[in-house]
């Protein structure tokens, strides 16, 4: 069953992006979806300069979320932004955010792809 928020896009639509993102500089070479998360569709992508970065790609503007979702996507980049400018701990750096909804219905960003593995902490190790 699909989610109705994550606004998943073709190869033609990535290809697009990353084409605006890097001024024709930079190819894909192969791209895979991100299928963790709930409301944004993510993409790791390796560019023809050898480097992999990640795609975040917010739900359709007509796709209705709860009113703390709402502009969140620009939330999350200025956060991390600011982290990464005072250097409180390490971030992934934003190359390129895009809320124009020109090149798909989303708004977008591309940051970079950080090693390791995701801080996830099952609900089951909380006290509630």
């Amino acid at each position: 069953m699909g989610n109705i928020t994550k606004n998943l896009q073709n190869r033609e639509t990535l290809n697009n992006i990353i084409q605006k993102a890097f001024h024709g500089t930079k190819t894909i070479v192969t791209c895979k979806e991100l299928p963790e998360g709930f409301c944004n569709a993510a993409y790791e992508i390796a560019l023809s300069d050898g480097k992999t970065i990640i795609l975040k790609i917010s739900p359709d503007k007509a796709v209705r979320l709860m009113s703390c979702e709402v502009e969140m996507m620009q939330t999350e980049v200025k956060a991390m932004q600011l982290v990464k400018e005072k250097q409180a701990v390490g971030v992934a750096e934003v190359f390129y955010y895009d809320n124009s909804r020109e090149i798909c219905s989303g708004e977008y960003f591309l940051m970079e792809k950080l090693e390791g593995q995701p801080c996830i902490v099952p609900l089951s190790d909380y006290d509630v």
